[in-house]
């Protein structure tokens, strides 16, 4: 199963296509993963390189925001931080491994 955006049409649909390129189902985006998981449809990791990209920058974002919040934290040099900057950075760590499955 594959998917892309129509922005031919307006307001732009995501339409829905089966392994051979045959168009199953045409609308909008929340209704077309509705639509495949009611037909019990594998959505494919790759399936949109828009939504991966998305995904990919948040996850950046959140990488940087995390670690401007751990230099704060150190900053202050309490040791009530400490299981702050421990979960933060557990967290990152989860991030990246996520990151780097979903890329290979």
């Amino acid at each position: 199963m594959q998917g892309k955006w129509n922005h031919s049409k307006k307001p732009s649909e995501y339409e829905v296509f089966d392994s051979n390129g045959e168009l199953l189902y045409s609308g909008a985006f929340v209704d077309a993963m509705k639509y495949m998981e009611e037909n019990k449809m594998e959505i494919m990791d790759d399936y949109d390189a828009g939504f991966n990209d998305g995904r990919n920058n948040l996850a950046l974002d959140l990488i940087n925001h995390f670690n401007k919040k751990i230099e704060e934290l150190k900053e202050n040099n309490h040791p009530a931080n400490n299981a702050h900057i421990s979960a933060l950075e557990s967290f990152i760590e989860t991030v990246k491994k996520t990151l780097s499955e979903k890329s290979s």
